[in-house]
């Protein structure tokens, strides 16, 4: 329940880079009345692991003074299941490990408001919002409702990443 005059700011996808982090914290002012909510994904693609377990344990502070709350991102389910293969699960991790992969929020005016970190298709129930981590992977969706996979495209000497088709 999130009581009146309380704002949530969403945040995704940061992928260890810390410094633009901290500049959107300043910005924000993280309070009793601004509440942070991260999508997830503070792993990877950016500056390095020491980044991205600063940046988690400065929404872990937060989250400890109810001022932030943070859900699983696909890289975070990665980043934990090649620590734990290695036995190399940081407290960090640890507390990431223990993080829900959805979160719902009511208003004061009854609106009310789900974050994941990827998508739903139209045959998830309730459940699959807190223990399905398909929901961390869903980007689109075709006609039927299925989900488009992700592949990996050559431009130039560059690989991207785009949908399978279009959505």
């Amino acid at each position: 329940k999130i009581p009146e005059g309380v704002k949530i700011a969403v945040i995704g996808d940061i992928h260890e880079h810390e410094y633009q982090f901290d500049q959107m914290l300043r910005r924000l002012n993280p309070s009793d009345s601004m509440l942070i909510v991260s999508v997830g994904d503070i792993f990877d693609k950016g500056f390095g692991q020491d980044q991205a377990e600063s940046i988690c344990n400065k929404l872990k502070i937060l989250s400890e003074k109810k001022q932030a709350y943070m859900i699983q991102g696909n890289h975070e389910l990665k980043v934990i299941k090649k620590a734990l293969k290695q036995n190399k699960l940081s407290p960090i991790l640890e507390w990431c490990r223990k993080l829900p992969l959805s979160l719902f929020f009511e208003f004061s005016n009854g609106t009310k408001l789900t974050i994941v970190h990827g998508g739903v298709l139209p045959h998830h129930t309730i459940d699959d919002l807190t223990h399905n981590v398909e929901i961390c992977y869903v980007r689109s969706i075709d006609e039927r409702g299925k989900m488009i996979r992700m592949i990996w495209e050559k431009r130039g000497d560059k690989n991207i990443l785009k949908s399978e088709k279009s959505g």
